[in-house]
């Protein structure tokens, strides 16, 4: 591989270098993005936020505020508590949720929901009544830490980014392996150049040296001397023929 990426050209090369640092940006932006890091072993709750302002024609007035929360991730959430802090006085609520709800308590303005755990795909369901608009902040402690409430919109240009990372990584990988394809099919045609050439130089020195040789043997020269000559062109002749 080393030989391949000396053998390259500088365009070659730069390309390279481009796909190889695009592979790593896109890489790294796919694992830390939320699609990815939600495969790991932990939970993740997120919230839904529905707001109602009743209609005075009916002789309905007030609003009616819905906090969902619901445990997406991979691990369940163990002795959990919620914790909201209203702006004005607490609102009338209504608990509802499919694990076991501990008993709520209420300090001033904060209101306090205990859970010995939140499982996968368990939600909470928190409905409040008040006169006025209803303005909280909210945030939830468990085994893990103390965390904050963001409300999830899910948002399809997430789903765009990750897609766009993962064509980014699909065309980069696909770019280094037709670059180094190519790099190799150029040292490989080089390499047999170089060894067509080394054969022809071959090829070459041997016929010279059968030229050589007829022509020695054509001279009618038949002393003793001749003899021994002809055993030396004998054994050149051998020679030649091992070097083939």
């Amino acid at each position: 591989m080393p030989t391949t990426v000396n053998q390259m050209g500088w365009g070659e090369k730069i390309s390279l270098t481009v796909s190889i640092l695009g592979l790593l940006v896109a890489f790294i932006g796919l694992t830390l993005s939320d699609s990815v890091s939600s495969l790991s072993n932990k939970a993740e709750i997120i919230a839904f936020n529905d707001s109602i302002k009743l209609n005075p024609l009916i002789n309905q007035n007030g609003y009616i505020d819905t906090l969902y929360l619901k445990n997406i991730g991979s691990a369940a959430s163990t002795k959990i508590k919620l914790i909201i802090d209203f702006n004005v006085e607490i609102p009338k609520f209504e608990l509802l949720s499919d694990e076991d709800i501990g008993k709520p308590e209420i300090k001033g303005r904060r209101l306090s929901i205990p859970l010995k755990r939140l499982s996968i795909d368990s939600d909470l369901k928190i409905t409040m009544f008040s006169k006025s608009p209803i303005l909280y902040d909210s945030n939830y402690i468990d085994d893990s830490g103390n965390h904050n409430i963001t409300m999830y919109n899910e948002s399809p240009q997430k789903s765009l980014l990750d897609m766009i990372l993962i064509l980014v990584i699909i065309i980069s990988l696909l770019a280094i392996v037709w670059i180094y394809r190519r790099a190799a099919e150029s040292t490989l045609i080089n390499t047999l150049e170089a060894h067509q050439v080394e054969i022809q130089v071959k090829l070459r020195e041997v016929r010279d040296e059968i030229g050589n040789i007829e022509i020695v043997v054509n001279e009618p020269n038949h002393s003793p001397s001749s003899r021994e000559s002809d055993k030396g062109i004998g054994q050149r002749l051998a020679d030649l023929i091992t070097k083939i």
